[in-house]
């Protein structure tokens, strides 16, 4: 086996290995860290092996510049810079950032974006047929997302309800309580 070298050939589903190759098959005694999701612009966006219950935060840290961004990783950056300027915990953010579990290094694995996890619930069934491979967790629960929505609330992403219509999909998105323990899955993106 090799490392894929072309964006074309990684699905969702397939498996990322530590030592950075992405193939469609479990391979025994090397490390697996996470599952493909989609690839976009160049890039793999891959789910990682684990997940905790968290408050987005427990202060109700107001981070409105994260509203509106698609981007996981920069809003995650963002969070975590406004929660250590102001002395505030971010424990959702944080704990992606320092997830280190399964081959993902600190400061690799961030929380997705609502636009990341529409793109990703369009995979869930190949992403948690691999999940279920593993014995994994499959992406069942409610996910905290980046996006905040005021000092009070964030955005969730919830796959165990009623779904709401947004971006042109159908949608699981809903505001929960900032301080309120809810399901953390981190995600990692790389370029081949």
């Amino acid at each position: 086996m090799r490392k894929s070298e072309n964006l074309e050939q990684v699905l969702p589903g397939m498996y990322v290995y530590a030592d950075g190759l992405v193939s469609s098959e479990i391979i025994p005694n090397r490390q697996i860290k996470a599952v493909v999701g989609y690839v976009a612009e160049g890039k793999v966006y891959a789910v990682c092996l684990k997940e905790t219950e968290l408050p987005w935060s427990s202060d109700r840290l107001l981070v409105p510049e994260t509203k509106t961004m698609i981007s996981g990783k920069e809003a995650t950056k963002k969070i975590l810079e406004t929660a250590w300027a102001q002395g505030k915990k971010a424990e959702a953010a944080q704990w992606c950032h320092d997830y280190a579990q399964d081959g993902v290094k600190s400061g690799e694995a961030f929380l997705a974006s609502l636009y990341e996890w529409e793109i990703l619930l369009a995979n869930k069934d190949a992403i948690n047929a691999s999940l279920k491979r593993l014995g994994g967790a499959t992406l069942f629960q409610s996910y905290w997302l980046s996006n905040e929505y005021n000092s009070h609330n964030s955005r969730r992403l919830t796959l165990i309800h009623d779904c709401y219509y947004i971006y042109g999909k159908s949608s699981c998105y809903y505001i929960y309580g900032k301080s309120y323990d809810n399901y953390v899955r981190p995600v990692i993106s790389f370029e081949l």
